[in-house]
């Protein structure tokens, strides 16, 4: 049987065991092909759990994998947000503006999170901060 990878990513989503999350994400950062809003809409939940870890490393990979969907996916987010469908039907745009809406509901409360995290120092600092910007350019 062929297992598709956002069903076997679903399902290790669900574990909720935050070294298979952190491994799934950097799977996915690897193959920038396979993302797209779905994958957004089932990783950017776990992703927000993620940045409560006290590991830097878990910290630095959810820092690497917003930034990643804030730049591959924050203008569709950002225009969909801003003009939602319509008059007539169009079953396409509409479910695409459900997930443009949840992804922003989602990167804004980890925005916000972050944000609180904005004067770390180091290296996980740096990746706060840059998060911080990206995120006031969309949001």
């Amino acid at each position: 049987a062929v297992v598709s990878t956002q069903s076997t990513g679903d399902v290790a989503l669900r574990l909720e065991d935050q070294g298979v999350t952190v491994d799934l994400f950097q799977v996915l950062l690897a193959r920038p092909a396979v993302w797209d809003l779905h994958v957004c809409t089932l990783v950017l939940p776990s992703l927000r759990t993620t940045f409560h870890s006290k590991h830097e490393n878990h910290l630095l990979v959810a820092c690497a994998t917003l930034k990643h969907i804030i730049r591959s996916f924050g203008q569709l987010i950002k225009d969909n947000m801003n003009a939602p469908p319509v008059g007539h039907i169009d079953i396409t745009r509409e479910e695409r503006y459900k997930k443009c809406h949840l992804c922003h509901q989602q990167i804004a409360n980890i925005s916000r999170e972050v944000t609180r995290h904005g004067t770390a120092q180091g290296k996980l600092g740096s990746a706060f901060r840059e998060i911080i910007k990206l995120s006031e350019s969309y949001y």
